[in-house]
């Protein structure tokens, strides 16, 4: 432990160039520019910090493993399906089985999350577009970790189980139920992160250039923690106690957001700082914002092909450097 600490000491400030090569040679498979950029960084870092490149490269081999054991996933599906569902949208769902699958559903049946159902229906497969610069219906479906399509044609409820998830489902039926459609709208953009506003609101956003103010991201939770952190200094709480409460308060807010990226990505970054006081190592933001990075895409590796990671960390980069 001490030994792995001097070192994480002694490379403080160079992990991003493990975070760069790392997604670098994800876009290198289907890009010259980024396989030449790879190139240049592995000499860099070869001739600067050996032992840096050679972090890379392990980090690099976990991604292609990950890479390969995705594309290896078995898409062949038998009806009828049966499963768990995990989250619920106007006229979708997730279904949990090996796998997870996206289900476009219609039916009279009201569905949420942590329903055991059996569904049958068509199944649809994507294929990559090989047109450059287009929308990729693939690389999309995999960046959000699903392995296919399903149109469900019929649906029967078998069981109810808990889900994280339902809790933001619950919190955001009570605010239908409890206020204004409006004023339900506005808060379950700006506290849960649900984008169901009316259809006018989204093009008037939109036309204004302001979409961007209605998705909850890391500032919200700087604001928050900053708030909360002035509020126990007035209560004369103990510096401790204030960041203990804080890391709770991170899990209970994630929970009811989803575990959205850019809330979880804000909450990591925030919790590593702690942990780097905590045991007194000297890494520096950048640093922690780099593992968390490598953290995500070994986790999915396809994640990079997310709009919403990309910007949530793009921004996070150029803040913190």
């Amino acid at each position: 432990m001490l030994r792995l600490k001097n070192l994480l000491q002694y490379d403080t400030g160079k992990f991003i160039h493990v975070a760069i090569l790392g997604f670098l040679s994800i876009l290198a498979r289907s890009s010259y520019i980024a396989t030449i950029l790879f190139m240049a960084e592995l000499i860099f870092l070869i001739k600067k910090s050996k032992r840096i490149a050679i972090y890379s490269l392990v980090v690099i081999l976990i991604l292609f493993v990950r890479i390969e054991f995705i594309s290896a996933r078995d898409t062949d599906i038998q009806f009828p399906l049966s499963g768990k569902i995990s989250e619920v949208y106007d006229d979708r769902f997730y279904l949990q089985t090996d796998h997870q699958w996206l289900c476009y559903y219609d039916g009279y049946i009201s569905v949420e999350p942590g329903m055991i159902v059996q569904i049958s229906g068509s199944h649809y497969t994507p294929e990559t577009i090989n047109i450059m610069n287009t929308f990729d219906y693939e690389l999309y479906l995999k960046s959000q970790n699903i392995i296919g399509v399903i149109y469900v044609n019929e649906l029967t409820v078998k069981d109810q189980s808990f889900s994280i998830l339902l809790i933001r489902k619950t919190i955001s039926d009570y605010y239908d139920h409890m206020f204004d459609p409006n004023l339900s709208t506005y808060l379950k953009l700006f506290v849960l992160g649900l984008d169901e506003g009316e259809d006018e609101l989204k093009n008037i956003s939109s036309e204004l250039g302001i979409s961007h103010l209605f998705a909850i991201s890391g500032m919200h939770i700087g604001l928050l923690v900053a708030g909360f952190k002035a509020l126990m200094r007035w209560l004369r709480v103990t510096k401790e106690k204030t960041d203990l409460l804080i890391l709770v308060f991170l899990i209970l807010y994630n929970v009811i957001t989803g575990f959205q990226i850019t809330i979880l990505r804000a909450s990591l970054l925030i919790s590593g700082i702690y942990l780097r006081e905590y045991l007194g190592i000297l890494l520096s933001r950048a640093d922690i914002l780099s593992f968390i990075f490598i953290g995500f895409l070994i986790y999915n590796p396809y994640l990079l092909y997310s709009l919403g990671f990309q910007l949530s960390f793009l921004i996070a980069f150029s803040l913190v450097l």
